[in-house]
């Protein structure tokens, strides 16, 4: 067979698998027979040839990688900027833990309570929300949050 008429064949061969792939979950070498009007003994024999159906869960396996390395990247994003702004948080507590005046009995309860939050145990508040998980934050609310904490 000559070169250019073998290269024809690649092409045309090229051109319906990329038509029964874009058929998604539906696809069938009989919808693709309707759709061509080719035989369906010819689009099987081509598809075996050039193997379809291996290249088709090549490229699942490749778009379920990309899928997964973006959603570990997110998830580290969002880890991070979790980790600064506890870090921001901590910061401020133990920055603004100097500039207390008690004068009442409400603020040496508010000591009490930064202290226990600083040094790691639990609070009236801490547990009012420690059934609330952070995750349920959005990146945006997450960095809202901690550029009201660095305004001040």
């Amino acid at each position: 067979m000559p070169k250019l008429l073998q290269e024809n064949k690649e092409l045309q061969q090229e051109n319906y698998f990329q038509l029964y792939r874009t058929m998604g979950n539906a696809r069938s070498l009989r919808r693709l027979e309707e759709a061509t009007g080719l035989s369906l003994t010819s689009l099987h024999r081509m598809s075996v040839k050039y193997g379809w159906q291996q290249r088709l869960n090549e490229e699942a396996d490749r778009l379920a990688s990309l899928v997964k390395a973006q959603y570990e990247e997110k998830e580290y994003s969002s880890a991070a900027t979790r980790v600064s702004l506890a870090d921001t948080i901590f910061k401020k507590l133990e920055d603004s833990v100097g500039d207390l005046s008690i004068s009442s009995f409400k603020d040496a309860k508010t000591a009490l309570e930064m202290y226990a939050l600083l040094t790691g145990k639990p609070t009236a508040i801490t547990q009012d929300v420690s059934s609330l998980p952070v995750e349920t934050l959005t990146d945006e609310e997450l960095e809202k949050l901690a550029a009201l904490l660095v305004s001040d």
